[in-house]
């Protein structure tokens, strides 16, 4: 439901129930129905009436040794009048936010330009960053942008450690990348560094894993992005414990 901040009072009842895909725009929401991944809608919160509706996602493809539907994987943001949509076939799509025309579609993203791109995970557009009409993306072993005006894809920068990097949560600046890592696919972050947009290269790298916990033989981990603050970078583990660092230094 829909409700005022000035009188608290019912605006709107939505008609159906809103799925967990969502992102904002100004007045409009785009999000997915309940349950259902393959359609898009937009609709203005002010009114709780349809702009448009989209079916994105039918048929099915094959993923190793199974047949998935295609679906709407992820809603990756707006850049002027461009919805970026990520499919799990590996499909970005750009749709206009005002009419929701296909404005233009990448197929087989990963193939066509991280050949070598390697994960126990999936895939994923979290913690990107849009700027200047380009999408940058600092994940796993690399660093890379695509001009979403041109579709131009850049590989800026490749790991080359024969203990890859694996970068997961990220925090962008002008000039610093502030992440949380592990070593060679490994979902548990446990290490904390700074990226330079600049010259391409990994400023510093703190180890900032603590001893196993005796009762379940688990180690704390950064699970959640690194917060930037004046001359000061916080990163908060998943035992309570704020690790406070120089931003640009490694010193804790």
């Amino acid at each position: 439901m829909c409700f005022s901040l000035r009188n608290k009072e019912t605006l709107w009842p939505s008609q159906e129930k809103i799925g967990k895909l969502r992102v904002m725009l100004n007045k409009t929401l785009f999000y997915s129905k309940y349950l259902d991944d393959t359609i898009l809608n937009a609709i203005d919160i002010s009114m709780g009436t349809f702009f448009w509706k989209k079916k994105l996602g039918s048929g099915v493809f094959r993923k190793g040794l199974r047949d998935l539907d295609v679906k709407i994987s992820q809603l990756i943001g707006v850049w002027k009048n461009q919805l970026l949509v990520w499919m799990n076939n590996e499909q970005l799509i750009c749709l206009d936010v005002n009419t929701g025309t296909e404005l233009w579609r990448i197929t087989d993203f990963i193939k066509q330009f991280l050949p070598n791109w390697q994960s126990i995970s999936q895939f994923s557009f979290v913690y990107c960053h849009i700027e200047n009409g380009k999408l940058y993306q600092l994940d796993g072993d690399s660093y890379w942008s695509l001009d979403l005006a041109t579709q131009e894809f850049e590989l800026l920068w490749q790991d080359t450690q024969k203990e890859y990097l694996t970068i997961i949560h990220k925090t962008y600046t002008e000039d610093f990348i502030y992440f949380t890592a592990s070593r060679n696919y490994g979902l548990v972050p446990y290490l904390i560094g700074v990226f330079n947009r600049k010259t391409l290269s990994i400023e510093w790298l703190h180890d900032a894993r603590l001893p196993q916990k005796a009762e379940n033989n688990f180690c704390n981990s950064l699970n959640q992005a690194p917060q930037v603050d004046g001359d000061r970078l916080y990163v908060l583990d998943s035992g309570g414990t704020l690790h406070i660092f120089e931003k640009e230094s490694s010193t804790e």
